[in-house]
């Protein structure tokens, strides 16, 4: 009785260390400020990767996922350091075509446009010549008007740009009609629409060029060789897809998803 009771208690400790052993952790890169998270001084990480992060746990077991924060200037550093394993809703023209990573097809798309105050004599012509405009942009960001080049003493000597780590302030700038320090700001769609929902009599006083600074398809970035896959990543984006809480997800964000990844996500990686 009492062998048959050790071997019992033996084969619940072996299924439990196995079981431990089987969520493998991956960390996934986020960075503020962004479209994507928000980092508050006295609360837990917030937005579109930490509910998506979520939704990744809920649905399965092999794997722990957990925000790792780094910094936007920071985090291609920290990613050849394998500080983390996987980042979101980033574009390969923001450098990662340069990084040893493997990518996903396009899980969102956003655009950046150019905003500024609505005055006057003032038309989307004002756009034309949007880089020899007094700029607002936000710090590590890359952009169709420099070529997506993010350092900051080149931008300072192409342009007059002043970079800043908040979309509000930015934004507040704008409104407050100060040409002498900010003509023109960009951001991204998905940020000014959430703004036009929530403060519609404030943004009547914007001007927002119709033609955007750039589109950008947004993929994850997966390190190779890593236990969690850009195979495995995509199967678990479909099944969110199909019950409709990836779309319900991305919406609440302001962002938009690919009419491809809708219809079907291809096997293939994109490098």
């Amino acid at each position: 009785m009492r062998l048959r009771l050790t071997h019992t208690l033996l084969m619940i400790v072996l299924w439990m260390s196995s079981y431990v052993q089987a969520a493998t952790t991956v960390k996934v890169g986020a960075y503020a400020p962004s479209s994507v998270v928000t980092f508050d001084a006295d609360g837990p990480p917030r937005g579109l990767v930490v509910d998506v992060v979520g939704e990744l746990n809920r649905r399965q077991q092999a794997f722990n996922f957990e925000i790792f924060r780094t910094a936007s200037k920071r985090r291609f550093e920290d990613y050849r350091l394998g500080r983390y394993d996987v980042i979101l809703f980033e574009s390969l023209n923001w450098g990662w075509d340069a990084m040893d990573v493997e990518a996903t097809e396009i899980l969102l798309t956003d655009e950046e446009v150019y905003v500024a105050l609505d005055k006057p004599g003032r038309d989307q012509s004002f756009f034309d010549n949007v880089a020899e405009r007094r700029l607002l942009t936000m710090l590590g960001y890359h952009y169709g008007f420099a070529d997506f080049d993010a350092d900051e003493e080149r931008l300072a000597k192409r342009f007059n740009i002043e970079m800043s780590s908040s979309q509000q302030r930015n934004l507040a700038l704008i409104l407050a009609d100060r040409p002498s320090v900010a003509e023109v700001a960009v951001f991204p769609r998905s940020f000014l629409r959430l703004f036009q929902e929530a403060r519609p009599e404030v943004a009547e006083k914007l001007l927002i060029s119709d033609k955007p600074d750039q589109i950008y398809p947004l993929r994850g970035m997966l390190r190779p060789g890593h236990d969690f896959t850009v195979e495995q990543l995509e199967a678990l984006v479909r099944e969110m897809i199909d019950d409709g809480t990836y779309g319900a997800i991305v919406k609440r964000y302001g962002k938009s998803v690919p009419e491809t990844l809708i219809n079907e996500i291809p096997s293939k990686t994109a490098r």
